[in-house]
């Protein structure tokens, strides 16, 4: 699921691109999901080299560090919800985003798994 993550976050980096152009105080709010495609590219690259130093198979490495990219993830989302004004589009931007997160680790995860 390499090419599927590259293409998750070239998507979202060109988003993120055209809020800058256009409307600078939402890019920020795109950064937190491009972490989770980002640590699964590069835990898919170094679990091997890591699972040398620890006493933990590859794919434990890589379930760990999108889970601990979910959380990461999570909580920036949950900053930069408090620019939103209203109460609705701060649960609406954080529920959507934590959602994603979670069913892209899943997939994610599961695939790794099979």
């Amino acid at each position: 699921m390499i090419v599927e993550c590259l293409v998750i976050f070239a998507i979202i980096f060109a988003i993120l691109i055209i809020f800058l152009r256009t409307n600078k105080e939402h890019a920020i709010e795109t950064v937190p999901l491009l972490i989770l495609p980002g640590t699964n590219i590069l835990a898919n690259f170094f679990s091997d080299v890591i699972s040398r130093f620890l006493p933990f198979d590859p794919f434990i490495i890589c379930a760990v560090l999108n889970i601990i990219a979910v959380i990461v993830s999570s909580l920036l989302v949950g900053i930069c919800s408090l620019k939103f004004k209203t109460k609705s589009n701060k649960i609406t931007y954080a529920s959507m985003c934590i959602i994603f997160n979670i069913v892209l680790a899943s997939i994610l995860i599961v695939n790794l798994y099979s």
